[in-house]
């Protein structure tokens, strides 16, 4: 089965007929200026009807070739449109972004709630321990070097029966000895920490500052809004169903 020219071959075969027939048509016409009778007039008009039909195959090859383009050009297009398409209805779930906000948004509540918990705890039993006298957690001891004495600090010693505190007002560290030593968390960090480590590398949209180099309260008043609207709509869209 003989396979079928690429367009584009197509295309300039038929050229490259049209250009011969050109140039025979030329050539004749030159051997009638320089005298030559052995060319008829028969021979000039079928060179010039041989060099019309090339340049009319040359044409319709250029057609051909374009109409196969554009029908080439389509068949992806469609194919593209048809995958955004599937790409949307496969994944673009608004309301699992909703219910999984919901989720998040519960979950970081119960850990400032925590943190705060412990953290009043921990102030309110360093406030305990300083009024009972307890010790500080740090100590100066002399140290001798080169004949020079001085003074360096040091961890000091404690026990469930004799714990240290910070001395400082309002300060909340405490211990009972090693390895149990207390201190606040301090619900700031622990919010401004959880985002470093599941959002850290997220993209912002474009013009707008990355996460490393803007504050959470410049984020969320760019966002809120269209996040709230997102959100709204994607529960309406949800209760609906």
């Amino acid at each position: 089965m003989k396979t079928a020219p690429h367009p584009a071959d197509a295309v300039e075969q038929a050229a490259n007929e049209a250009a011969e027939a050109d140039a025979l048509l030329a050539a004749l016409e030159e051997r009638v200026r320089d005298g030559d009778d052995t060319v008829t007039p028969d021979q000039l008009a079928s060179s010039r009807e041989l060099g019309m039909f090339a340049k009319l195959r040359a044409e319709a090859a250029r057609r051909k070739a374009d109409r196969t383009a554009a029908a080439a050009a389509e068949r992806e297009r469609a194919a593209t449109v048809a995958q955004a398409v599937a790409l949307v209805a496969k994944q673009g779930d608004a309301a699992k972004v909703a219910a999984a906000y919901d989720t998040a948004r519960a979950a970081v509540a119960e850990l400032v709630a925590v943190t705060a918990t412990h953290d009043d705890a921990i102030r309110e039993a360093a406030a305990l321990l300083r009024k009972a006298g307890a010790g500080p957690q740090h100590r100066y001891v002399p140290v001798q070097h080169d004949g020079y004495v001085t003074s360096e600090s040091e961890v000091a010693p404690a026990s469930p029966t004799a714990p240290t505190v910070a001395q400082e007002v309002g300060a909340a560290s405490l211990s009972f000895g090693p390895g149990r030593t207390h201190g606040v968390v301090g619900t700031g960090p622990v919010l401004v920490t959880l985002l470093a480590d599941v959002a850290g590398s997220v993209q912002m949209p474009i013009g707008q500052p990355e996460f490393a180099r803007a504050s959470l309260a410049k984020h969320a008043s760019r966002n809120r809004d269209q996040v709230r609207v997102f959100l709204d709509r994607a529960a309406a869209k949800d209760a609906a169903k």
